[in-house]
C-alpha cells in the first residue's frame, strides 16, 4: 500500500503548512473566520478593480517617464496611494467570527464586538445595497448590543450572496450558531 503525500496548492511555498495541534475541550478558535466567504461577484469586482489599478498605475508611470513634471508626479502618487488604500480596505470588508467575538470590517472602520456584548442576532427586513444608504428589498443580520444595533455584511444585497439564497441561509445559520455556542 502506497502512502499518499498531502497535496499543497501550486504556490504553497508562499505560506507555511499549518502545524497540527491537539484538540481537546479547551480548544479556542483564535483566527477570524469570514462569514460568508467572498462570493464570485465580490471576487470578480475586486480582481477587476485591482487589475484596473495596476494598469492605471503603469499608464501613469509611463506617461511621467515620457514627459516628467513635478505636479504630474505629485498628483499621480496621491491618486495611486489613495486608490491602493481604498482597494485594500475593499478587500478587507466583511464580517468575521472567532471565539473572541464578531468583527465587522467596513470601508472606513472595523468594529470588534465580544460575544458577551451581543444580546441577540436578528434578521431585519431591510438591506443596504453595497453598504450605501440605498435600501433594497432583502434581509440583513443585525447584532443587538447594549448600546446599539450593528448591521453585518450577512445580507441578501451583499455581493458575497448575490444569486445564492442557500449561501445566505447558511451564513445566517453560521452566525447564529457561533453566537449561541460562544456566549
Amino acid at each position: 500500500m502506497v502512502a499518499l503525500k498531502p497535496q499543497r496548492p501550486i504556490f504553497g511555498f508562499l505560506w507555511p503548512a499549518p502545524r497540527p495541534v491537539p484538540q481537546d475541550d479547551a480548544a479556542v478558535q483564535r483566527t477570524w473566520v469570514r462569514v460568508p466567504p467572498r462570493g464570485p461577484w465580490r471576487l470578480t469586482l475586486l480582481i477587476t478593480a485591482t487589475a484596473l489599478l495596476v494598469t492605471g498605475g503603469a499608464a501613469m508611470i509611463s506617461s511621467l517617464l515620457a514627459a516628467p513634471s513635478l505636479i504630474g508626479l505629485v498628483v499621480s502618487v496621491v491618486l495611486l496611494i489613495a486608490s491602493a488604500l481604498l482597494l485594500g480596505r475593499a478587500w478587507a470588508v466583511g464580517t468575521s467570527v472567532s471565539d473572541a467575538g464578531v468583527k465587522v470590517s467596513r470601508l472606513r472602520m472595523t468594529l470588534v464586538i465580544p460575544w458577551g456584548d451581543v444580546r441577540a442576532v436578528d434578521t431585519v427586513p431591510r438591506s443596504r445595497w453595497l453598504g450605501l444608504p440605498i435600501e433594497v428589498a432583502g434581509s440583513t443580520v443585525v447584532l443587538t448590543t447594549p448600546d446599539s444595533q450593528v448591521l453585518t455584511h450577512v445580507a441578501s444585497a451583499s455581493p458575497d450572496l448575490w444569486g445564492r439564497p442557500q449561501a445566505s441561509d447558511a451564513a445566517v445559520s453560521t452566525l447564529r450558531t457561533w453566537w449561541r455556542e460562544t456566549r
